[in-house]
């Protein structure tokens, strides 16, 4: 039992490391709960995953001159979350989405779309979110399906096409919003309780 509490405490050591974006003592303690139970292979392989990507956002804007940057330099972070979603697993959807993230940054607009898809994003609600980093990744993915989308462009010159195109853009984009300004609340909510903690 106090082994199982062990788990449990350092899976949320993790989700705090997540939510404050301090990568480095995300891997270490995915490191080390990795060390103390094989069978959290899939919940580490995430973070490791999700590290990389961070750690080279912090350095490259996902923009057009640094594609072929990303090519090279997220190749380890994408085989990290490969791993993740080659089976159906409780971090699926979470390792997908960030999988997504990385095609967004090496340019492959239409792959990102298509895993946006497969995970069917828009059926997530936010009801169903349980992390503030996960509402971060979801909000996170709604606007980087609206850039996708706009970088494709309409598939024919009909009007029409052009206009509904521009309606799911602007979807995306509020969506986006509304799931930010939740995340911000949450955060606020979580900074609130722990300085009444301390009183």
């Amino acid at each position: 039992m106090a082994s199982k509490q062990k788990y449990t405490r350092l899976e949320s050591e993790i989700e705090r490391h997540r939510s404050e974006a301090n990568w480095a003592k995300a891997v270490e303690t995915a490191q080390l709960l990795a060390t103390k139970n094989q069978g959290l292979a899939l919940f580490v392989n995430l973070i490791l995953g999700e590290s990389k990507l961070e750690e080279y956002l912090l350095e490259n804007e996902p923009i057009e001159c640094n594609i072929t940057k990303a090519k090279t330099q997220l190749g380890e972070g994408e085989t990290y979350l490969q791993f993740v979603t080659q089976q159906d697993n409780k971090h699926y959807v979470e390792a997908s989405l960030l999988q997504a993230k990385i095609h967004y940054c090496k340019g492959l607009y239409q792959s990102a779309i298509d895993v946006y898809n497969r995970v069917k994003l828009d059926e997530i609600k936010e009801s169903q979110v349980t992390s503030s980093r996960l509402l971060c990744i979801l909000a996170e993915s709604h606007a980087i399906k609206g850039l996708c989308l706009e970088k494709i462009g309409p598939s024919t010159t009909s009007k029409f096409k052009q206009v509904d195109l521009e309606d799911r853009i602007i979807e995306c984009f509020e969506k986006a919003g509304d799931l930010a300004l939740s995340y911000l609340q949450d955060v606020d909510n979580s900074a609130t309780d722990i300085e009444l903690e301390l009183y």
